[in-house]
């Protein structure tokens, strides 16, 4: 299939930011996301039982705490649009993850996933998913058939971490529909993070966060690279321009408290080299 370039640059350089982005390890606060995320700061523990102790859901069976999840994270999605839909789901090749996908608008009724994988990583891929390794790798058993989606359709993705010790995983969308609709595959109205989603870029693009604001007084930024939130000198605007993988945060100030604070992870990697191709003689 045809990969939008803009979807290319995740696969080349997995580890994008040191910094540590929000995870949720219960249903009922999955993350909204409408587009790839960046690598996380990876899962620990799994809060509630979102199965309430069953001993199954799908393919998944219960893991080293005796509960289907170990260290969950859970993410929810709606389509925009109609056509091909698959995910890919990117770790270190040490490290053993699984998935489960639903297709429902409320964690009270999750049912059996649509698609779902609990293969080791004996093989130590790199990716597992819906639809086709990036690689190319076609005999990668953690790989689920492609689904067909319609507009308005809501999904909840739990990524599993089952060997107890990761370092995070990135989520990169694919699919005819990201071919056909660049811009409204996924609807982005579920984000109600006023700077939305977390983002991932490659790194000869420019990110801009806005955070426009009725009514706002005024606007402070601030960039956490590992160390913490600083302020970012001189910029007050209700727009951000950045270029550099950071958490970023902005402050609105209102004419009545509370504040709103927003925080949104950025994250970007190296832009493929792509070569002109010449006839080649059989």
């Amino acid at each position: 299939m045809r990969i939008p370039l803009g979807l290319l640059c995740i696969f080349f350089v997995f580890i994008l930011s040191n910094a540590a982005a929000q995870v949720a390890d219960d249903c009922l606060n999955a993350i909204p996301i409408c587009n790839n995320t960046p690598v996380n700061g990876g899962t620990s523990g799994y809060g509630t039982d979102d199965f309430n102790n069953a001993p199954n859901s799908g393919c998944l069976e219960p893991t080293i705490t005796g509960f289907i999840e170990s260290n969950s994270a859970w993410y929810r999605f709606r389509t925009g649009a109609s056509g091909q839909l698959g995910f890919n789901i990117g770790f270190d090749t040490s490290e053993d993850w699984d998935f489960a996908l639903y297709k429902t608008s409320s964690c009270n009724t999750l049912g059996d996933p649509i698609r779902c994988n609990f293969f080791d990583n004996g093989d130590e891929d790199a990716y597992m998913g819906v639809g086709e390794d990036p690689t190319g790798n076609t005999g990668n058993v953690q790989y689920e058939d492609w689904i067909q989606v319609a507009p308005g359709e809501d999904y909840y993705l739990l990524i599993n971490n089952f060997s107890n010790s990761n370092s995070g995983f990135s989520i990169q969308f694919s699919g005819q529909i990201f071919v056909t609709n660049p811009n409204d595959a996924l609807d982005c109205s579920i984000i109600n993070n006023l700077l939305g989603a977390p983002v991932a870029a490659c790194d000869n693009e420019t990110v801009t966060l806005d955070a426009t604001t009725t009514n706002a007084l005024g606007y402070t930024w601030f960039s956490d690279t590992g160390s913490g939130y600083q302020v970012l000198a001189g910029e007050v605007s209700p727009t951000l321009s950045v270029n550099s993988s950071a958490m970023y945060r902005v402050r609105v100030s209102m004419p009545a408290p509370p504040d709103i604070i927003s925080d949104v992870q950025v994250a970007f990697s190296i832009a493929p080299v792509t070569h002109p191709l010449a006839d080649e003689a059989l």
